[in-house]
């Protein structure tokens, strides 16, 4: 599955997740269906607070903002586009370059069109600072329901913090279920879950699409995030904790605040430093 998660009140909702069984179950993470959840809860039923299972297939409930796209295949374009942007200077090539992966995003889904398989969504997408360039081919589902979702509460245990660490404490889950011609869609090509778990030095590989990486910045986007970037985000934070301080000193509710202004300044000053030396360092 791919796609970008929207916020609950934008009116379309793309997915990330994972198709498990056959009959087009998807497993997802709960962040990923909250728009589902407050769009079919009611005043005295907040599903986002009590969760949701359907007991049986006819209570799956369709969420009608959201898209789920499976990702068949994939079409390396690099060649294409790299000669489309040869000679032209760079506000020449970034025209050029946006301008044939829209052919290109057209081109194939013009040409899916006339498929058995019926026509794809496809995406252009950038990789490795415009090292190479994809054309990414989706099976899009627009009936998509809700089968099972824990409460906010138990899927959410233990904050943003949390979120980065492992083993996490909480049962961030949800499964859907992909409709097609108002029946669970086929899906011959899905994950199987293996309830045995892993072995001793089994190789494990974990499927992802990272929203951002720096592995690949040039020493001269090393050298600007020292020079410029880091220091400038140095400054702001300290300003505004200055005037956080400041703050809580004028009303009196928050003098606790004041007491500690001293050890917290301290913390700062130290994170600030260490932010600094790390910077000093990349190279």
């Amino acid at each position: 599955m791919a796609g970008s998660r929207a916020p609950i009140d934008d009116p379309i909702d793309e997915l990330y997740g994972f198709l498990r069984f056959s009959e087009g179950l998807i497993l997802t993470n709960h962040h990923c269906v909250e728009s589902c959840l407050a769009e079919l809860s009611s005043k005295d039923n907040s599903l986002l607070d009590r969760g949701y299972a359907a007991a049986k297939r006819s209570d799956e409930r369709r969420c009608s903002t959201q898209l789920a796209d499976v990702l068949v295949g994939l079409e390396d374009v690099t060649a294409t586009v790299t000669k489309a942007l040869q000679g032209l200077d760079d506000k020449a090539a970034n025209e050029a370059r946006k301008k044939i992966l829209t052919e290109l995003e057209q081109a194939c889904e013009q040409s899916s069109a006339k498929t058995k398989s019926g026509k794809l969504k496809c995406q252009a997408v950038i990789l490795y600072e415009g090292g190479q360039y994809s054309i990414y081919k989706y099976k899009r589902y627009d009936d998509v329901r809700l089968v099972f979702a824990p409460e906010a509460d138990i899927a959410a245990f233990g904050g943003d913090p949390d979120n980065f660490q492992f083993p996490r404490w909480s049962l961030d889950f949800a499964v859907l279920r992909a409709y097609e011609n108002g029946k669970p869609a086929t899906t011959p090509n899905h994950l199987q879950i293996n309830f045995s778990g892993p072995q001793v030095n089994e190789l494990v590989f974990v499927p992802g699409h990272p929203g951002t990486t720096q592995r690949l910045e040039t020493r001269a986007q090393l050298a600007f995030e020292r020079d410029v970037s880091l220091p400038s985000t140095l400054l702001r934070l300290r300003s505004s904790a200055a005037a956080t301080f400041n703050s809580a000193e004028a009303r009196p509710s928050m003098s606790n605040w004041s007491k500690h202004r001293s050890t917290a300044s301290r913390m700062y000053s130290k994170s600030a430093v260490s932010c600094w030396m790390h910077c000093m360092t990349m190279h």
